[in-house]
């Protein structure tokens, strides 16, 4: 048993347990929580058994699901899904824990981060406020060939800065980073980084800022290409703001698998949002035994979720349909 509890790590919550297996995280119930807590403690079966008022048989019933599900013992393998394949490719755990130590140790260095960023961020916001209709038009695309394939290389550099921005925030709060890798999501190429220890925090606050730490990032990147293009009106720094900006809308959107969908869980406090908003959908009859807000919120999640899949299926489906009659 103790072989399997090794990698193990139970954090208590105000009604449920999150225990971390070897990076995998997993939300239990109270009791389920406690019997690990035992466990993890050295206690044997039947001394949990006593303290916890149910047979040896249940308790070991209980630790062979645990085993079962990858909670306890061997991390059970994620299935291949082909529209979202992740290659891990390193860990700056480490090298990011020097950087925060050195940032939690002075504070003149946190004030000067602090400032210099919010200033590059309103400078961005005011750029696109007063300046947007120069910027945001078809002409702005309008480049040399060369310029595109620079402006793909500066643009994941910027990827890569977004999730990095993921994991200073996280570990900053005094989180894990995992794996910082590439990920295929619907066949187009991405990064990712791991900050699953966001689950062990207990203030929300930390969650939701660990999630937007990208779109700051984005946000003080468009700050930067607003200075350039300032002094250097072109359509290379018109595109890179544009880049951004697209980058920062898309994360938002609440519905995909993105930030936004997260920094929403994290807020409500739902997790396996779109699971469960589609449960509620499929089972709408039981909206008259609503007792919380969460499960209105969950229905009307599912319904616009819905609504998009219905209207972004019939939207393939018409295009695809118009390209095959053209060609025949």
């Amino acid at each position: 048993m103790e072989e399997k509890l090794q990698n193990v790590k139970v954090t208590l919550f105000d009604e449920y347990y999150m225990v971390c297996n070897k990076g995998t995280y997993f939300k239990v119930g109270m009791r389920e929580g406690r019997i690990l807590s035992l466990l993890l403690t050295g206690n044997t079966i039947e001394m949990i058994a006593g303290k916890e008022h149910v047979t040896a048989e249940e308790i070991t019933y209980i630790i062979d699901v645990f085993e079962s599900q990858g909670i306890i013992g061997k991390k059970i393998k994620e299935k291949f899904n082909p529209l979202h394949i992740k290659i891990p490719l390193f860990n700056m755990d480490k090298q990011m824990g020097k950087i925060c130590d050195c940032i939690r140790k002075y504070r003149i260095l946190r004030l000067a981060i602090f400032c210099i960023g919010l200033l590059l961020v309103a400078v961005g916001v005011l750029t696109i406020s007063f300046r947007f209709n120069e910027i945001f038009k078809v002409d702005s695309l309008i480049l040399p060939f060369w310029q595109y394939i620079l402006i793909y290389f500066i643009y994941t550099v910027i990827i890569f800065c977004h999730e990095l921005g993921h994991g200073f925030t996280c570990k900053y709060f005094g989180g894990t980073i995992g794996k910082i890798g590439v990920a295929f999501i619907l066949f187009n190429p991405a990064m990712y980084c791991d900050i699953s220890a966001i689950r062990e925090f207990r203030e929300k606050h930390k969650q939701v800022l660990s999630s937007m730490a990208g779109f700051i990032v984005n946000a003080i990147f468009i700050g930067i290409f607003s200075i350039l293009f300032h002094f250097y009106p072109c359509n290379f720094y018109k595109l890179l703001i544009i880049l951004n900006g697209t980058s920062i809308l898309i994360n938002a959107i609440p519905f995909i698998r993105l930030d936004g969908y997260w920094i929403l869980s994290f807020i409500t406090g739902i997790q396996n949002l779109y699971s469960k908003s589609i449960a509620k959908l499929i089972h709408i009859k039981g909206i008259f035994h609503y007792k919380s807000w969460k499960d209105y919120f969950l229905l009307s999640y599912g319904m616009i979720n819905g609504i998009l899949i219905v209207y972004c299926t019939t939207r393939f489906i018409v295009v695809v349909a118009g390209f095959i009659t053209r060609i025949l």
